[in-house]
This record gives C-alpha cells, sequence and structure tokens, in this order.
C-alpha cells in the first residue's frame, strides 16, 4: 500500500485535500541514480567538508 505522497510521484499527479493538513508549500527534489559515483568521489566530497566536520562516528 502507497500513500498519496508516494503515488503523486509515480504518476506525476498531486494528491488534493479538503481539509489541507498544513498552510505551506513543501517542494521535493528526485535525482536519478549516479551510475559513475565511486568511492573515490566521497573521497573528494570528504575532503570539502573535513574542516566543518572534524568529529565523525561510524554507525552500523
Amino acid at each position: 500500500m502507497t500513500n498519496a505522497i508516494e503515488s503523486s510521484f509515480s504518476t506525476g499527479v498531486l494528491p488534493s485535500y479538503k481539509n489541507p493538513p498544513v498552510n505551506e508549500v513543501v517542494c521535493g527534489l528526485r535525482f536519478d541514480t549516479p551510475d559513475k559515483l565511486r568511492i573515490p568521489h566521497i573521497g573528494f566530497l570528504w575532503d570539502k567538508f573535513r574542516a566543518d566536520y572534524p568529529i565523525i562516528q561510524h554507525v552500523p
């Protein structure tokens, strides 16, 4: 069973509510799965964030 939001992604049709639960607009983005992303790319990305986040924790 899928919810209205998941269904709207697959059909392109936005859900409509008689009494909307929120009074704001939400934007969602979806990207294609990168087909050429490799481990070295993750290392390059980490080099950009390392100074801002010097303490890391590995969690399984």
